[in-house]
Formats: structure tokens, sequence, C-alpha cells
């Protein structure tokens, strides 16, 4: 049952790590820890997510708590699929200011698995730091279930178009041009939703295609994360080839994860644009939205940093590096105030989005920035890659996994013209291996040289 929780969140193979009975003990886990007397609840469109999703219910009505089924508009446009992303419940518990709030998801994890994200009111991520580790050791202790009188209540919200019109407010419609697009929503609710954003605002934006638009909780083409090569190939190909197959060029290519709290960008000849190289971007095109007196702080992780602290610096913002992990992150970002923060994962975080991430945000800012940079996303980022070049990452599975330790993420070394980080995942038993340099041959000279060392020392070797 540990192996459940995670640095971030709950996931798990169902139903043998994660399954009904257990998902009820950690609402009611919750329960007992945060004391919420209401809690916004939804799902993904997994196979397994509704009946967990209803036992999570259960769990807090039974325990006396209020339950607001998150549902929104979707179930209209998705009829028999209720279900929402990620970044829809963090905005129904910031806006209408809920005590807490769980979806059952397992993100971009494949079909078998599935999970939990878990916040406070705020909405606050609930982590390893503060809090998923009680959780883990009260459902551990098997305490006897909350039985409360009155039973709590339960009632559904509906949140589209309020939440469609938070994300527009991050652009202005006046300064967005007509693009072609191309966009993947590896079958999860994301281009559901962006086709709303799209008609909100209303700019004359094309999509010349929409692939894998239709929610399919079993991920017929395996794990649903652009991240990997092999599920990203079909959009690049269909931006690559749009010309010729749907008789328009494409300025742009957009996919999203299952759960939508992702987004990530392919240039008009369908190369893939690093998380990295689009956090510098965002975080331009953020300080440039809200230049002002005073310097803005933005938050990135360890793992790459040049193109982002330097981005940041010249247009008049402060660069903080800080601990990867969407909970990790939030925390800071209260703390400091950060106007925006990146992840080289693709996760983007806003301060006038609650502190929280969103997958819809960035593709409303990316459509704005491009239009008024008046050229192509591949010179654009070119701009970047060429001063800032970087080796893909590297994942390790180690000969003794429990070598790879709990601290990992802060082993940053900069040696002048080259650095890298190399960090534990907090989703998966992997090491991440990131190298910068200044020089694309010298940058993929000693990726190698780390990976082989990795190899040699630990017995670490590539997926």
């Amino acid at each position: 049952m540990h192996e459940i929780f995670k640095s971030y969140d709950v996931r798990g193979i169902y139903p043998e790590q994660l399954n009904e009975d257990r998902a009820y003990a950690i609402a009611q886990a919750y329960v007992r820890r945060f004391r919420p007397r209401n809690v916004a609840l939804g799902h993904d469109v997994r196979t397994s997510s509704p009946s967990l999703c209803q036992a999570v219910a259960d769990g807090l009505q039974d325990a006396g708590v209020d339950v607001i089924d998150i549902v929104s508009d979707l179930a209209e446009l998705a009829p028999g699929k209720p279900a929402l992303s990620t970044d829809m419940l963090y905005f129904a518990v910031g806006k209408y200011r809920y005590d807490g709030g769980i979806i059952v998801t397992a993100s971009h994890n494949p079909p078998e698995y599935n999970g939990m994200k878990l916040v406070r009111k705020g909405p606050v991520a609930i982590s390893a730091d503060t809090g998923l580790l009680d959780l883990r050791d009260l459902v551990a202790r098997g305490s006897r279930p909350l039985k409360r009188h009155p039973r709590g209540r339960r009632r559904r919200k509906k949140i589209l178009r309020e939440y469609v019109r938070q994300v527009c407010s991050f652009a202005d419609p006046a300064h967005i041009k007509p693009l072609r697009i191309v966009v993947d929503g590896q079958f999860g609710m994301a281009v559901l939703v962006a086709r709303e954003v799209l008609r909100e605002l209303d700019v004359g934006v094309e999509v010349l295609a929409e692939l894998h638009a239709e929610p399919d909780g079993r991920f017929p083409l395996g794990p649903p994360d652009p991240l990997l090569p092999r599920s990203r190939q079909e959009i690049a190909e269909a931006v690559q080839g749009s010309a010729e197959r749907y008789g328009k060029p494409a300025d742009l290519g957009v996919a999203w994860d299952a759960d939508a709290d992702r987004c990530f960008f392919f240039d008009e000849q369908g190369e893939f644009v690093p998380a990295y190289y689009t956090t510098a971007l965002l975080a331009a095109a953020m300080l440039d939205r809200t230049a002002g007196d005073d310097a803005e702080i933005v938050l990135h992780d360890a793992r790459l940093r040049w193109a982002i602290e330097e981005t940041v610096r010249a247009h008049g913002g402060v660069p903080v590096c800080t601990k990867a992990g969407h909970a990790f992150i939030k925390e800071r970002m209260r703390a400091e105030k950060a106007l925006f923060a990146g992840e080289s994962s693709g996760h983007y975080y806003f301060r006038d989005f609650f502190f929280a991430d969103n997958g819809m945000i960035p593709f409303v800012v990316m459509l704005q920035y491009l239009s008024r940079q008046g050229r192509l996303c591949s010179e654009v980022v070119a701009d970047l890659s060429a001063r800032y070049p970087i080796a893909a990452e590297m994942n390790f599975h180690l000969a003794r996994p429990d070598d790879r330790g709990d601290n990992i993420d802060g082993l940053s070394v900069d040696l002048g013209d080259w650095r890298f980080n190399l960090r534990a995942s907090g989703t998966e038993p992997l090491l991440r291996l990131n190298v910068e340099a200044r020089d694309e041959k010298l940058v993929q000279e000693k990726a190698e040289a780390l990976a082989q060392a990795l190899h040699d020392i630990l017995g670490a070797r590539r997926p």
C-alpha cells in the first residue's frame, strides 16, 4: 500500500494497488487530517475513474463532508463521459473557495494505472512534505470508518463557461492572428476544451486537424504523454505534411497529456519544442504582459536553466530556481508571489490562476506571443536553441533502485561552458539526467560521457 503514495500524488495499478476500498480509506483519511466542510470532486477519462470517484465521494459523505461534483458542461460536450481536466478541478477550488479538492487521475500513466491529486483550500497542493504521508499512515493504521450524521450532501457544479473566460483573460484577442493549428488531445478532454476556448476568443484561428480528440480512457495508442517520442509522432507528421493533407500549411501544433494539465508545442515544420524553451518564451510573454515598476519573479526547476534565466533577466524579471514537482513549485510561488513558473516536464504555473498549473493558458499565451512576434515558431525557437543547446533528457533504471536516494533533485553541477542536473523522478522509479552547454557538439559529448559514467559506477541502464 505504501508504494502508491508518491512525492506529489497517489498513483498505482488498478485494482491491485489502488481500488475502491483504498480510495474510500484515503478520502476518510483526508477528512481526518484536513477537516474540510466541503470538497470539490472530479475524475479523468480512465475506465476505472468513475467507480474510484464514487468510492471517494462515499468516503467523504460518510464523514459528513459535502461533495461538489465538478462535472462542468463537458458532460454535454461528451455525452456519457462527464470527465474533466485536472486544472479545472484547481479552478473550481480556487474560484468558489471550497475547502479542498480531489481529482481521480493518473495523468499520463498507462491505462492500467489510476491515482489521485489532492489539494486543500487555495488550492494548495498536498505533497509528501505537506500531509500526503500523513494520509498514508492514517490509511495504514486501519482506523474505524467515520460515520457521521447527517451524511454529507452531494451536488453538481458546472464551471466550463467561467473556466474558459479565466483562460482567455490571459490573452488579448486583438493581438492574436488567425493562425492555422493542429491539435492532439491524447484521448483526454483537452481538445473539447480547446474548442470552447477558441470559440470564446473568436479570432479566426483555424484548426486544420484534431487528433485523438474523443475521450477514450483505454488510451489505445499507449501512454498519453507527449513527452514520449512515440506519442507525439502522429502530430509531428500531421503538422509537417499539413499543406498536402489539409491544403494549408500549419503554423503550430499543440498537444496535451490525458488530464490536460500539461501543454506541448510543435513548430510549423513539425519539430517538437522542448518545454525548456517553451518556459523561456512563456516567461518573456508573461513579463511583457505585466511590465511595470517592480521586477516580477519567475520560477524554474533545476534541470535546465540558462535559457530561462537569461531570457527572464532580459525582460526585466528575476529568475529563481526551485525544486521540481507541482506541489513544491506552488508552495514556493506563494511564498515569492511569483508571476509564472515552468518545468521541463511541460507544467506551467500562473499567479493569476491561483498559483496553480494549467494546460490551456499556455495555449492562448503562445498564440498571442507568436502573433505579436510576426515570425515563424521555428525561428523564435532557433534563437534559443542556437545559444542554449541541450541534450535530450536521459532516463535510467538502477541495478539497485534504493541507490537513487531521496534528495537527488538538488544535484546540479555548473562547469562554466556546460552543466548537468541529475535527479530522481517523483512519479517513476527512474533517474533523470539533463545536460546543457554553450555548444552543440559539447553538450552531446558530455551527455554521453555522463551516461557511461552512470552505467559504470551505479549500474544504471537506459530503458
